[in-house]
């Protein structure tokens, strides 16, 4: 091989070609994949076959727990009614029981009795309404269970 000195200038060898051997196995592999990907297409257009089905039910709810992961991770909290639904669950816990006299910061309740108590269990295992990231999950895994089983 011979070494170039300072100031020689390069000079570019010839490219060499892959040998018929390795194109050899490179088609061979591209055409399996090929064939495997084509069996694999035509039974998701089976219109016997639930593989499309499947795929898709299976590749929209891992989109959808993504996108529902990155929005609390990501997106700040924004307040609509929770403070309010918190001190709703306050009166009820405190003892009140008359609908008149459970308010919050945009007045009186307005959401049946199943409401006040699905919010008292968020209640409690929130810590009082305090920790809003604990909540955002829960109702993020309430959302994709929904999507689970409203297929």
């Amino acid at each position: 091989m011979h070494r170039r000195r300072r100031g020689e200038p390069q000079t570019l060898r010839p490219m060499r070609h892959a040998s018929p051997s390795k194109q050899k196995r490179f088609f061979v592999f591209w055409e399996k994949l090929f064939s495997n990907f084509e069996g694999f297409f035509k039974q998701l257009c089976n219109p016997a076959s639930q593989t499309l089905a499947i795929y898709s039910i299976l590749f929209s709810l891992a989109f959808d727990t993504l996108l529902s992961y990155l929005i609390v991770r990501l997106r700040p909290y924004t307040e609509i009614d929770w403070s309010t639904y918190m001190q709703q669950v306050e009166c009820y816990v405190k003892g009140e029981r008359n609908y008149s006299n459970i308010y919050g910061d945009t007045g009186p309740i307005v959401y049946p009795a199943g409401h006040l108590h699905v919010y008292h269990y968020l209640y409690q295992i929130t810590d009082a309404g305090k920790n809003i990231i604990k909540g955002q999950y829960l109702f993020m895994l309430l959302y994709l269970f929904n999507q689970a089983t409203n297929v």
